[in-house]
């Protein structure tokens, strides 16, 4: 018996504060129901609306999954349990495995997901897009194109099309020039935008024909066309070039009183063949590298952290949004209103 089990066996039931919907059934069936069998530790979940200030106001929760800056924030204040890397991981060795970022002092990273351009393949003679830049070439891509309705990420795969280095677009962005470079290329295709809010949107404007290309968490989109999701049987490819990645962690509030089940959970959560469970269920990506061991070439390809995928990636700046996106937003919102 591992350590990890017999602290889940020992501490009882542990409550995870997730969001709602999909996520949380997709949760429970591929990992929380395992973990109960085969350590003995049962787990209940909980929502985690308003994470941040509930953990300050010290919710009954013992495991949360986070964004990045709440993670870095609520460490710092000492709001988060610090949690040895070697014991999240599941051993010194699988340290190692995972992928850069996943380990943080206070945060286990859970999966990464992704916002990358989705397209119809029967929309385009010849080969489908490859570039970032295509999504703003409707000469020889044609049609609509749908666009999340905010400046994130529109605003940094705008400045990739107009030739910005991807490790210099949030310098870029921090300027008053870069802010006015990334409005004028999204001026090139605004006349061709169809705009979205939810993410179940961009699935549905290509499966109606509204849009030939659109931008949309790739997750979503991989439940949507793949299987018996609403659009199947739509002809439909991913476009990996510069897709904009994310990870979500799991954090430990120093409040619980059972943290070392959290952590055994953690580690739980983190182990290959779970993580891998998850991704094929809803098309995140794995945090470690072995969890692609084995898979059909045809299965990487839909992941975001695929060896292929991954390298092509560009990391958001989460921190950069926390601190410019509501000026941002509003200066979409008047674009957007022209």
């Amino acid at each position: 018996m591992s350590a990890g089990t017999s602290a889940a066996r020992a501490q009882g039931s542990i409550t995870v504060a997730v969001p709602g919907g999909y996520l949380a059934a997709a949760i429970e069936e591929t990992v929380l129901k395992p973990f109960a069998r085969d350590t003995g530790g049962a787990v209940a979940l909980d929502e985690n609306a308003g994470a941040p200030r509930r953990i300050a106001e010290k919710a009954p929760w013992d495991a949360v999954l986070l964004e990045a800056p709440d993670v870095e924030d609520l460490c710092a204040r000492g709001l988060l349990a610090r949690i040895d890397p070697a014991t999240a991981a599941g051993g010194a060795d699988a340290q190692k495995d995972f992928l850069p970022g996943a380990l943080r002092p206070c945060g286990v990273g859970a999966f990464f997901w992704s916002t990358a351009v989705v397209f119809r393949k029967d929309a385009f003679k010849g080969p489908g897009p490859t570039r970032i830049g295509d999504l703003f070439n409707t000469t020889v891509y044609p049609g609509k194109r749908g666009l999340f309705d905010g400046p994130e990420i529109n605003l940094e795969w705008a400045l990739l099309a107009d030739g910005v280095r991807p490790e210099d677009i949030y310098k870029e962005l921090a300027t008053a020039e870069g802010v006015d470079r990334a409005f004028r290329k999204l001026d090139t295709i605004k006349s061709s935008a169809v705009f979205w809010t939810y993410g179940d949107e961009p699935a549905n404007l290509l499966r109606m024909g509204e849009v030939t290309m659109t931008t949309a968490y790739a997750g979503r989109s991989v439940t949507a066309f793949d299987g018996n999701g609403k659009g199947a049987g739509v002809p439909w490819g991913v476009l990996w070039d510069r897709h904009a990645w994310r990870i979500a962690y799991w954090g430990v509030p120093a409040a619980s009183k059972k943290a070392a089940a959290a952590v055994a959970f953690t580690a739980y959560f983190a182990r290959a063949d779970r993580q891998l469970g998850l991704a094929e269920r809803l098309g995140y990506g794995p945090v470690r590298r072995t969890a692609f061991q084995g898979v059909p070439a045809e299965t990487q390809a839909r992941l975001p952290t695929s060896p292929t995928n991954h390298a092509r990636g560009l990391a958001v700046d989460e921190n950069f949004w926390r601190k410019n996106g509501a000026g941002l937003t509003e200066r979409f919102r008047l674009w957007r209103s022209r």
